[in-house]
């Protein structure tokens, strides 16, 4: 017998969806290229996560709106692009400022290549800024404007484990009815 593959902790985390297969077009930018702003401030995000991740538990969606709290409820983010001609995207999850909403917070940034795979961005990597306030738009660009379909999917995979057990929770809730 060889060595055992070692296991993904990821696979395991629980998590929910804020995006599933969302259609994006990449408008074209001065550049030349493409690029498209999903705005997630003023109470989208908490909309998003009770609509396309099916989250009802209050406390955690309370958890969706400081960046603060935002950073203890999610240990990492999980993003998916797909176009039919796969090329390096840059996906940007930006959090306002207080002094300066545009400026003066962090942004989450990782390019990946959009051929539908799932690349996890761990907020324990993220160089934060003490600025932080509310969550902002999340945004990628890529090298040209959209001729083709293309599709995002973005999943917040969580950071405790007490987190992981409400969504257990609610999904066994679910399963019964």
């Amino acid at each position: 017998m060889g060595v055992a593959a070692p296991k993904d902790p990821e696979k395991k985390r629980m998590g929910f969806y804020i995006m599933r297969n969302k259609d994006i077009f990449g408008s074209p930018a001065q550049s030349g290229g493409g690029v498209q702003f999903l705005y997630q401030s003023d109470g989208r995000i908490v909309n998003s996560a009770k609509l396309v991740g099916g989250i009802e538990d209050d406390g955690m969606l309370s958890m969706l709106v400081k960046t603060e709290d935002f950073k203890k409820l999610v240990y990492s983010i999980g993003v998916t692009v797909e176009m039919e001609k796969p090329e390096a995207v840059d996906f940007v999850f930006q959090m306002y400022g207080k002094t300066d909403p545009y400026v003066s917070g962090t942004s989450i940034r990782k390019t990946i290549v959009a051929d539908g795979m799932e690349n996890i961005v761990k907020l324990s990597d993220v160089e934060w800024s003490a600025d932080d306030d509310i969550i902002g738009p999340v945004s990628y660009t890529h090298l040209r404007a959209h001729e083709t379909d293309s599709y995002l999917v973005c999943r917040l995979l969580l950071e405790k484990k007490k987190m992981d057990r409400n969504i257990e929770k609610r999904n066994q809730c679910k399963k019964k009815i």
